[in-house]
Formats: structure tokens, sequence, C-alpha cells
């Protein structure tokens, strides 16, 4: 017999911390308060309530390596159209799973589902520009749509015109900025977001907004941001820094610039200085927002070398956030560097398990395995590797070892010569298809980052 709404809330209040009967009450709160439909201009569509989505996204924090967790919650997002959150639960899914049945056509539904909703997008824009061919707003909006279905080119054709039929929209160059940082196109982002920053205009406040005590007058803060990540992404640190400090005296209400500062340090690679930068910030964030700054201060402790401090800052986040497996990899590097072989084996395996595609995780723990002579477990890791991604070097040379080694020398040569031909392509050679003698280069560098 199921356990009631009620009597799931209550046993909470016994065990606060348990995922289980979160995810149990989450589904009672769907049973109990389903969808219903309603009745709009375009017709009838289907709208789902909030009851239960927050009980299941509890389950998936508490026990993020549990793959019926996250695929009920990712069902439930698509059902409401939350879309873009229903495909980064699949995908979480799909590292926690690769296999699972199903699995391929619930990320292939919901793709086509994005996708028919950028087209619609793109009809109505259409439609908005046939009916006002000079309104600025129905332009910048024909632009926009073009930006989501990734034809960058005529995007920026449609903010142009936007631009045109009103020279003082900052609202387009924003709209225009943005689309040149997602062409890489980083210069040309900042000089549209500096002329937003130019003719900027605060929307004035109404009434209800006066009566508001949480009032905050419109700023340009989230541009002058973006200005920052365009110069970071240039590795113009010194103008990052600038317009990191400048958001932040726009907007004193936002919190984490000692994260961005830190930040810029550690691409200088002052570790020193960022290491002070990260620990100072930790004391003034929400580390549920931030939680990769505990991985931050590891890394910075591997680089000077304090092994011991880089081992506890990334135990703590990995208790923190169990289902990263970047962090797993990077307390297997100082578990490696400790010399301690066994503890590198255990921290591997635990990073596959919470990403089973983490194609650096599997080659490190495929060569253990290799080291070891267990061929047959460490060609069962190189193989996952290989369907994340068919053409990795790496993965094919270390696969050609291994069936040198367990003597199938046929087997051997055929994964070499791929290896070959792939890195060829790689670096702009004409590929070696066997018809004419090798010739002599220089050795490639060494990929294992260990």
């Amino acid at each position: 017999m199921k356990a009631s709404v009620e009597e799931l809330q209550a046993q909470l209040q016994e065990q606060p911390e348990n995922a289980e009967l979160y995810y149990r009450l989450g589904l009672a709160l769907q049973e109990k308060y389903p969808g219903h439909s309603l009745q709009e201009d375009h017709g009838t569509y289907q709208t789902w309530n909030f009851k239960g989505m927050d009980e299941m996204e509890k389950a998936t924090e508490l026990d993020p390596m549990n793959y019926e967790y996250m695929h009920t919650c990712a069902l439930f997002r698509e059902k409401r159209d939350d879309l873009d959150w229903a495909l980064r639960g699949f995908k979480r899914c799909a590292e926690l799973n690769p296999g699972a049945e199903g699995l391929f056509e619930d990320i292939k539904r919901v793709q086509d589902k994005k996708a028919a909703a950028k087209q619609q997008q793109l009809i109505r824009a259409q439609e908005e520009v046939n009916k006002k061919p000079q309104d600025a707003n129905a332009l910048r909006m024909m632009g926009y749509a073009f930006d989501n279905e990734g034809k960058i080119e005529e995007a920026l054709v449609w903010y142009q015109k936007a631009i045109e039929a009103d020279p003082k929209d900052d609202t387009v160059y924003v709209m225009m900025a943005a689309t040149f940082f997602k062409a890489k196109r980083y210069q040309e982002s900042i000089e549209a977001n500096l002329k937003a920053i130019e003719l900027f205009v605060p929307f004035p406040p109404d009434e209800d907004d006066l009566n508001d005590p949480d009032y905050a007058p419109d700023n340009t803060a989230n541009i002058h941001l973006s200005i920052a990540e365009c110069y970071m992404e240039l590795k113009d640190y010194d103008h990052a820094e600038e317009y990191y400090r400048k958001t932040f005296e726009i907007e004193p209400t936002y919190d984490g610039l000692n994260v961005y500062l830190a930040e810029i340090e550690y691409a200088r690679e002052r570790y020193q200085e960022a290491l002070a930068l990260y620990l100072e910030a930790i004391e003034e964030i929400d580390l549920k927002r931030w939680s990769y700054i505990e991985e931050n201060v590891g890394l910075c402790y591997i680089h000077l070398n304090d092994l011991e401090n880089a081992k506890r800052w990334l135990e703590k986040c990995i208790k923190r956030n169990p289902g990263y497996s970047g962090a797993y990899y990077n307390l297997a590097v100082v578990f490696d560097r400790l010399g301690d072989e066994e503890g590198t084996e255990m921290v591997l395996q635990m990073a596959v398990q919470a990403k089973q595609n983490d194609i650096k995780a599997l080659y490190q723990l495929a060569k253990i395995y290799k080291n070891k002579g267990y061929y047959r477990d460490a060609l069962e890791l190189l193989e996952k590797a290989l369907y994340v991604n068919p053409f990795e070097p790496m993965v094919l040379e270390m696969r050609a070892e291994i069936y040198a080694n367990m003597g199938d020398s046929e087997r051997a040569e055929m994964e070499a010569a791929m290896a070959q031909f792939v890195k060829d392509i790689r670096d702009g050679k004409e590929p070696d298809l066997g018809d004419e003698e090798d010739e002599e280069g220089e050795e490639d560098e060494d990929d294992d980052e260990w």
C-alpha cells in the first residue's frame, strides 16, 4: 500500500536527508495534483503544476548517482515544457548509464521538441515582421529567432535592420553582443556591449516598483560582466579585471567578485594569489551556487605542490557534489602523485561511476588495468571511451599496445594504423594510406596528462 502525501511528509520530518522519501513524495504529489488543460487563443495546451518538482529535485541533490531519480525528474521537466532542463537531465542519465533502454529516444525526442519550438519562434517572428516591417522590436526578435537556430549571419543582418529602424535601441546591441560571443567574435561583442552602455536608458519605475522594498533601478551591471567575460576569452586579464570591478561597483548586491578575480589570477598562473582569493570568497558566497570553488582550491594546491591540502579540498568538493566526475579525476591525480596506486585506482573507479563517458578517467583507469595485466577489463573501458569519441588517438594507441601484449599482432597493427591515420588528419597532414614508405617525422607529444 502506497504511503499518502501526509504520511511521507511526516516521515521526512524524522529523516530530512532521506533521498528515497523525497522521491516518493514527489511522485505522490504529482499523482495527487496532476496537470490540467487550459484554453488559450491558439488552442488547448497542457500545463503542469509545480507540485512534486522541488521534492524530486531534492532527491537528485541528495543522491545524484541515482539514475531513476534523475530520469523521472527529467520526464517531469519535459511534461512542463522545460526542455533545456529536461535535456540536461537526460544527458546526465547518459553519463550514469549510457546504454539504458529508451534513453537515446528520450534525448532525441526532447531535441526534436526544441527544434520544433525554435522553428515556431521563427515563424511567429516572421509574421510580426510582415505586419510591422519597420518595427525595431519585431526586427530584433527576428534576429533572435535566427540566433536560436544557430544562423549567426542571418541573425546579425536582422539586428542591423533593427538598428536602422531605431538607432537608439540599446537592447538590440545587447542581443547582438550575445550573438557575437556565441560565434567567438569577442572583440565585436565588446564593441556592441559598449554601444549598449552608451545608449542605455533605465526604465522609469512604476507604482508597484516604488512600493516594492526590494526594487532596484535598471543598470548596466550585466553588460559590464559580459564585457569582462569577453576579455577573459581574449586573455586580456587587465581589462577583464577592470570590467569585473566595474560590474560590482554598479551592482553591489552581486556576490562573487573574489571568485572572478581568483579566476584571473589562476589564468595568470599566480596560484598563491588565486588561492587566497578563493578562500576569501568561500567565506562570502553560497557554495551551492558556486559548487566548483572547492575543486578550484584543490587545483591551486596541486599547482603549489601541497598535495595533502589538495586532497582535503577535493574530498570536500566530492562530498558536496558526489556526482561531479571532474573532482574525482583531479583527486586521482593527487593520489597518483602521492604514490598511492590503490587510492588512484579506487578514485578513478568512482569517477567512471559518476560519469561513464568521461574519456580521461576511462583512459587512466584502463592504463592501470593494462599495467596490471587485466587486458580484458582495460579493453572494456577503452570500448566505452571509443563510444564517446571513436577517433581518440591515445585510446586507439593503448588498444594497439594491449593487443600486442595479448599476442594479437594483426589487430595491434590495425589499431596502431588507425591511431596514426587519425593523428595525421588532426594535424592537417596527408594521411598515410600505405602506398608510400613512411617518412621520418617528429614524435607527437604525449597526450597522457600523467
